[in-house]
């Protein structure tokens, strides 16, 4: 399973809210499988982050390019040329293989109420 899989299927698992006893044990079992490579990942993106975004005379993070409607922007960087570098480095990690194993949960134990994009999101978990 690459990286980016990794954290894109801990994401989804996050935001799963449906009843079933069978496979919310399944999400959490996977959760907990999940979160040591996810916290690595973090941590690397956070020190990249910590290392290169500009920061104000209080100490937080400076925005550029924020949009009015959501409020989002990204982060306002200094030696972009650096920056760059180090973020493609990240970037070719996310799509490294890594072995993991997750629990797995027969089809029939999905709860019938899960949404087509959450079941896209944990199809890896279903045991066919």
């Amino acid at each position: 399973m690459k990286k980016i899989e990794i954290l894109n299927l801990s994401e989804a698992l996050e935001k799963i809210n449906v009843s079933g006893a069978k496979f919310n044990y399944a999400v959490f079992k996977n959760k907990d499988v999940l979160k040591p490579e996810v916290n690595a990942l973090v941590d690397v993106k956070l020190k990249i982050i910590e290392k290169y975004a500009k920061k104000g005379e209080d100490g937080k993070f400076i925005f550029e390019n924020v949009n009015k409607d959501t409020g989002i922007g990204t982060y306002a960087i200094k030696n972009k040329k650096e920056f760059e570098k180090e973020w493609a480095v990240y970037q070719k990690m996310l799509d490294e293989e890594v072995e993991i194993k997750l629990h797995k949960i027969k089809l029939s134990d999905v709860p019938e109420t899960i949404t087509t994009q959450e079941m896209s999101a944990i199809f890896q978990m279903i045991q066919e």
